[in-house]
Formats: C-alpha cells, sequence, structure tokens
C-alpha cells in the first residue's frame, strides 16, 4: 500500500545553468503543479547561485550547492 501511495506523488525538478533565477524560472514547474493537483508534492529549480529562492509553497530554487 505505501508503494502504491509513493507512486502517485510527484516531485518536479528544473536544472538552470545560470547563476541568477526570477520567476519565469518556476513557470514550468507551477504549470506541472497546477496540471497534477494533489500529486505534485514539490518543485526544485536547481541553479549555480547560492541562495534558496522561495517561489510557491511547495517550489524552490536552490543552489547546486544544496546537494
Amino acid at each position: 500500500m505505501l508503494a502504491r501511495f509513493l507512486e502517485q506523488r510527484i516531485v518536479g525538478i528544473e536544472v538552470k545553468f545560470a547563476a541568477s533565477i526570477t520567476a519565469s524560472d518556476a513557470k514550468p514547474l507551477k504549470s506541472l503543479a497546477a496540471e497534477l493537483g494533489s500529486r505534485f508534492v514539490r518543485g526544485v529549480v536547481l541553479y549555480a547561485g547560492s541562495e534558496t529562492v522561495p517561489f510557491e509553497r511547495n517550489i524552490h530554487g536552490l543552489p547546486v550547492s544544496a546537494l
């Protein structure tokens, strides 16, 4: 049962080479979240900068170094 629950949850990851990001970089993840509804758990935009950037409640920009 747990495996079936996990299969239905989606995390979106966008990767950017840029040292800075803007809200437009999160647009694909916002669209994905709108399409998937409650199945979308979190979205992450990985980028070459150094700051965490909040875009939505469950969509953030994170530096690659956070990995």
